[in-house]
């Protein structure tokens, strides 16, 4: 998908909250002659708890950090999210 569309990578995922794990994801990202991370969602979020599933609670908070950092990137017309988590419950 990145080499067919030219896509960049925006780590959302928990390996974005600290420089080793961020350096991490870029090198096995490497190792398989991708390009690196070109960025990360933001991390100062405040976890809502307003449900009585933590579960929805994470996956809101996600979505909410996607939205965020679209709203900051306006030049991105087009995106998608893989992840291992289901962004249609949020």
């Amino acid at each position: 998908i990145v080499e067919t569309t030219g896509a960049i990578i925006v780590l959302s995922s928990e390996w974005r909250r600290d420089q080793p794990m961020r350096d991490g994801v870029d090198a096995i990202l490497t190792e398989y002659e991708m390009r690196p991370c070109a960025t990360w969602t933001p991390t100062d979020l405040q976890r809502d708890m307003g449900t009585e599933n933590p579960f929805k609670a994470f996956t809101e908070r996600r979505a909410r950090e996607i939205s965020q950092w679209l709203s900051t990137n306006p030049q991105v017309k087009q995106w998608v999210v893989i992840d291992d988590i289901n962004m249609a419950d949020a």
